[in-house]
Order: structure tokens, then sequence, then C-alpha cells
């Protein structure tokens, strides 16, 4: 099977080209790794992945299985399950029938066209010395930058932050993995939170 192209970022052809010629030195950023699972799917790869059971069965329930599955590619922003507990009760409504119209859209806001990597994207933010924006699944629009701020031996931290449209911000967290069809990009919060509450059913 071919490797998708990647389709996120109209900057990262100018980023390739520019490789070829001499550049101005920039200090050292620090990007999530990303590693390669060629023979697997987007679907079979989230499964297989540590701390990230609650969203993969989410993306059971409302049927996304065959979309992570297919030919298209994709890439999941794919909060942890330590993101989901941290939601309380709002996360375990989220999980019930009577809400799963709110929780495919939901899942769609995490989902961005093309396979795209940590690497890609903080490639992009420098090129543009600034915010990148993604357009999601769901229509609606995350922007990725860098974190402020040092780590603890005071280098440049370039921790990546994506932000939704309400609000909401995350920062990738842990390894990225590349499928045969996408990438799932771990990331320490669940993004959309400021959609109407959830209410019990009447």
């Amino acid at each position: 099977m071919n490797r998708p192209s990647f389709l996120a970022f109209p900057a990262i052809a100018a980023i390739a080209l520019s490789s070829c010629s001499p550049a101005a030195e920039t200090p050292e950023r620090k990007n999530a790794a990303t590693v390669e699972d060629p023979n697997d799917t987007l679907a079979s790869v989230l499964n297989g992945m540590e701390s990230t059971e609650t969203i993969s069965e989410a993306v059971k329930e409302v049927g996304l299985v065959s979309l992570m599955d297919g030919s298209g590619a994709y890439t999941l922003l794919a909060p942890t399950d330590a993101a989901f507990e941290s939601l309380g009760e709002r996360g375990e409504r989220l999980m019930e029938d009577d809400q799963r119209p709110l929780l495919v859209g939901l899942l769609r806001a995490h989902i961005l066209p093309g396979l795209v990597t940590p690497e890609a994207i903080g490639a992009a933010i420098d090129q543009k010395g600034g915010a990148v924006e993604m357009t999601t699944l769901g229509g609606g629009t995350v922007a990725f930058s860098r974190a402020d701020g040092v780590d603890e031996n005071d280098n440049d931290d370039g921790t990546i932050i994506v932000s939704d449209q309400q609000t909401s911000s995350a920062r990738i967290s842990g390894t990225a993995v590349a499928a045969s069809n996408g990438a799932v990009i771990p990331i320490d919060t669940v993004l959309a939170t400021g959609a109407p509450p959830t209410t019990p059913a009447q």
C-alpha cells in the first residue's frame, strides 16, 4: 500500500524546498517523536496504543472505525484516558447512548485531513514564525503553536500546543504513530469542551 501524502499545511512543500539551501541557525526545538507502523491502519494503531482506550472505544461506538480503516488519510488528535477522566461526570455522560450526536461531533473535532506528524507541524510553525491552522473533519479550526517558556534545563521548551475555537487547548503528549492511512497524535486534553453541557434525558 502506498503511503498517503502529507496534506496538512501548504507550507510543507516550502519547508522541503528550503531544506536544500542554507538556513539561519535557530534554537533546537523539542518535537514529540513519531514512529511508523506502515502495516497497520489508523484504527488498528489506535486500538493497540497505550492510554487511548477511551477514545478507541468512542470511535467504535459512533461507527468511525470504517473511516479509520479506509483508504483516505486522516490524523486523529487522540486525548489520553487521563484527559477523558479529567472531565469527570461530563466524560462519563459522553459515552451514554443519548449523547451519541455530541460524541460524534466531538470526535470529528479531533480529526484532521491527511497524514500529519508533530515534526511536520513543528516545521510549519517554525517556518511561519507563528501559529498554523487546520480545518477539522467537523468543520472547525484548530491552531498549532509553540508553548512559551523553558524546560528544567533552561532550554527552549518548544512543546506544541493545539487550540480550538472554544478556548480549549492541549499539548501534544507522548509518541505519535504514523499508520498506513494516517496518524495518531496523543494530546493531554479533550478539545471542544465548550459545547453546551450534557443533561440527563427527560
